[in-house]
């Protein structure tokens, strides 16, 4: 009993090391991702929005052949995201959330219901990050 519980600890500490990275990825691109976005916007178009994020980190998002970028939350849209939730549900929320912090971006992450699927994924697990930040800090 006590070596499979050690296991399975074993295997959390894996999963949330995985997890870590993954965030660490979506920090922080690759200068070919970034190429691809500042070919996409234009690099001016990035700079602005990197200096009314006031130097915090933009959001990039890429699905398939698809770019966005996104303006970093604040706490209050990260309180606006969870009352949204309880009030109107996840769906409506992720709509609501990508609305406010959304620059710029193809279309299709909206029109595609596969595409906004994981834009719609990939925004939660980056606002449950940030909802655990604040409630670990």
């Amino acid at each position: 009993m006590n070596l499979k519980k050690q296991t399975v600890q074993e295997l959390f500490a894996k999963r949330k090391t995985q997890e870590k990275k993954k965030e660490e990825t979506v920090a922080s691109l690759s200068p070919e991702v970034l190429e691809l976005f500042e070919k996409r916007f234009s690099k001016e178009t990035i700079d602005e929005a990197q200096k009314m994020a006031n130097g915090r980190k933009l959001i990039y998002i890429k699905v398939e052949e698809s770019l966005a970028i996104l303006r970093p939350p604040t706490a209050e849209d990260l309180g606006d995201y969870m009352m949204a939730i309880a009030e109107n549900g996840m769906a409506k929320a992720g709509v609501m959330i990508v609305e406010k912090l959304w620059i710029d971006g193809d279309h299709e992450l909206l029109n595609d219901e596969d595409k906004w699927c994981a834009v719609f994924l990939k925004m939660n697990a980056l606002l449950e990050g940030k909802k655990g930040e604040f409630f670990r800090g």
